[in-house]
């Protein structure tokens, strides 16, 4: 076994780990090799990223895991600059090669003096892999397990909830007198986004905005899920079943418009809102994590 610099070359065996590695996760669905090479190669990177490199662990050919660091450039509210992990993922029972990698990332990220690492951070998510806003997922037992032993922990976490078969509720009587307006945006898929807006005296109170999964995984049956990417409502008005009100709009809508499927996500922190979804009628479906080091 040995690990190579990523080259374009090695798309199709690095293709066929990934998918391997993914197969049966929940919310993750197989690539084809000319979009994950797009992804290594760098194509159109998340805000504040620059200089990302790719590594294989190969043995006769054979992908046995692969790995993507980058740089994140100083941001405002978090300070200043620290490496990232986009992606580290090796064949169960391969963990040398997974040492290995992330050896191979964390010496390029100290070679560009990166005070710290983080790892499957949502603001790096590969656009091909989970929903959006996903960490890690919790599934990938033996990828965590490697991060654990290496000195990572936990930094972040999103919880995501499922609606299968989604049939919803009738939207709940709300004391709050509002206007309701329903936007459709275009969208990637045969499926718009589209979002459902709270006014009292034009005064925008609320909103709830969704979108095909299809994008990650598009002829796949995630363009059959409808995400809920943004529920908010004004401090003032909390607590009166406005939320409740303007999801359950948002949900007959998007049956409406033929979605089969319903999901929802927020942080591992937020206790409130995993309250709320359970009790509306989502099922948690995964837990997925960020991991971070001082280097």
């Amino acid at each position: 076994m040995h690990i190579a610099i990523y080259e374009p070359d090695l798309a199709a065996t690095v293709t066929d780990c990934y998918n391997a590695l993914t197969a049966g996760l929940q919310h993750c669905y197989p690539v084809e090799a000319e979009r994950l090479a797009r992804v290594l190669a760098g194509e159109r990177p998340p805000d504040r990223l620059s200089q990302q490199r790719a590594w294989v662990a190969l043995e006769g050919g054979i992908a046995l895991g692969f790995a993507q660091a980058a740089v994140e450039e100083p941001d405002e509210a978090r300070g200043g600059p620290r490496g990232a992990i986009r992606f580290l993922g090796y064949r169960p029972g391969h963990r040398s090669a997974g040492q290995a990698l992330l050896e191979a990332a964390e010496s390029y990220l100290r070679e560009e003096r990166m005070p710290e690492v983080v790892a499957f951070h949502q603001d790096h998510r590969w656009p091909c892999y989970h929903f959006e806003h996903a960490y890690l997922t919790d599934r990938l037992t033996h990828v965590e397990g490697l991060l654990g032993l290496n000195g990572y922990q936990r930094v972040a976490g999103e919880v995501y909830f499922d609606w299968p078969d989604l049939v919803p509720p009738g939207p709940p009587p709300t004391p709050v007198p509002a206007e309701f307006r329903q936007e459709m945006l275009p969208g990637s898929t045969r499926y718009p986004s589209f979002g459902l807006l709270a006014f009292q005296d034009d005064r925008q109170i609320g909103q709830c905005w969704c979108d095909s999964c299809g994008a990650n995984a598009p002829g796949t049956q995630a363009e059959d899920w409808c995400l809920t990417t943004w529920l908010h409502i004004a401090d003032e008005w909390r607590g009166q079943r406005l939320g409740a009100h303007l999801l359950a709009r948002a949900l007959h809508a998007a049956r409406d418009l033929g979605f089969h499927h319903a999901a929802i996500s927020t942080s591992r922190e937020n206790h409130r809102a995993q309250l709320f979804y359970g009790n509306f009628g989502y099922r948690p479906s995964d837990w997925t994590y960020a991991w971070g080091r001082t280097l």
